[in-house]
């Protein structure tokens, strides 16, 4: 049997022998697995059964006595050469190491003595290797329309925990987001933890790679209609964020009354204050009340068999009888009456 090919041999002493070490490594997520061989290499025939044996990992030179692979060497080739038929595996030893952010060095060392052949000489080597950082895993944040800002993605250690936070711009909240499961299957979407909020933030467990898509939609708000006396209020309407609502174009009636449009309050339209006229482009991002801003029509009042009664006013204009509102003269100024 022949040392592997990677075996690192130290000095040769008396000319005659020298020892090496060989290392591999095998790598779980978390953990890394040193493996090495110690081995006895001879140029002469040899038979030993007296040797010592001294390993240590993390050190570049060996005192713990350690347990033999076998407790006699024996070579057969007498050749005064390096045959590797004169290789002996003198014993095996393994340590775990836990993986870091960074990786790291170490080394290990190896020491024979009590051999007769070289007067029981100290024959040593020593190695090193190095430890894998953890994985690096990746955290892809998808941003969509709405979302002003996402932040946490980047490459993380394995076992890493990443904070992600997303916030939406003006006029926006959350519906919705899709990202990759523990086991790096897509998981179904889960707007409850979402839904309707400005701002999420959650903490990310980093153990496959991951990607996160948020969704956003505009927000909306009712705009309603008061008829402030009359009936027949359009319906409620819903405004989009951003985007125009045409007003209803459904008029509201009022016996006596002429209706003019829409106040913004019932103050403003009872004192006449007009902002929009059925059919408008309504820009306002909030909820709105609107108001009916309505025009009396001139009414005179009747005393028939002692009941007062309600008459509107009829004007003969030009052949043409019409309907008009009366004004009187009040000091010196015309206003209307009724």
């Amino acid at each position: 049997m022949a040392a592997p090919s990677n075996t690192v041999w130290g000095s040769t002493v008396g000319d005659y022998v020298r020892v090496g070490i060989s290392v591999s490594q095998s790598y779980t997520n978390t953990q890394c697995t040193v493996t090495t061989e110690v081995w006895f290499w001879t140029k002469w025939s040899l038979t030993d059964s007296n040797y010592n044996l001294y390993f240590d990992f993390d050190s570049t030179s060996a005192t713990t006595s350690v347990p033999k692979e076998t407790n006699k060497i024996t070579t057969s080739v007498d050749s005064g050469t390096w045959s590797n038929s004169n290789q002996v595996l003198l014993g095996t030893y393994t340590k775990v190491y836990d993986r870091t952010t960074d990786g790291f060095s170490q080394n290990c060392a190896v020491k024979v003595n009590g051999i007769d052949k070289v007067s029981g000489s100290d024959i040593t080597a020593t190695t090193s290797y190095t430890v894998d950082a953890l994985p690096k895993l990746t955290l892809t944040l998808n941003k969509t329309e709405g979302i002003k800002s996402f932040t946490g993605g980047g490459q993380y250690p394995y076992g890493a925990t990443a904070y992600i936070e997303v916030i939406t711009e003006d006029g926006y909240h959350l519906v919705d987001y899709v990202g990759t499961s523990w086991d790096g299957k897509e998981i179904v979407s889960d707007p409850a933890a979402v839904a309707g909020k400005k701002e999420f933030s959650n903490d990310i467990y980093m153990i496959v790679d991951r990607t996160f898509t948020v969704y956003a939609e505009r927000d909306t708000y009712t705009v309603s209609y008061n008829a402030n006396g009359g009936s027949g209020a359009p319906n409620d309407q819903i405004k989009t964020y951003g985007i125009d609502l045409t007003l209803s174009s459904i008029i509201p009636t009022r016996e006596g009354y002429k209706f003019l449009g829409w106040a913004l309050s019932k103050e403003d339209a009872d004192n006449g204050y007009l902002y929009y006229f059925s059919g408008d482009n309504c820009g306002k991002n909030e909820n709105l009340i609107l108001y009916a801003v309505w025009e009396m029509l001139g009414t005179l009042h009747i005393n028939q068999k002692g009941v007062w009664k309600t008459g509107l006013v009829w004007i003969k204009d030009n052949g043409d009888w019409k309907r008009g509102v009366p004004h009187i003269k009040v000091n010196g100024v015309w206003k209307r009456g009724g």
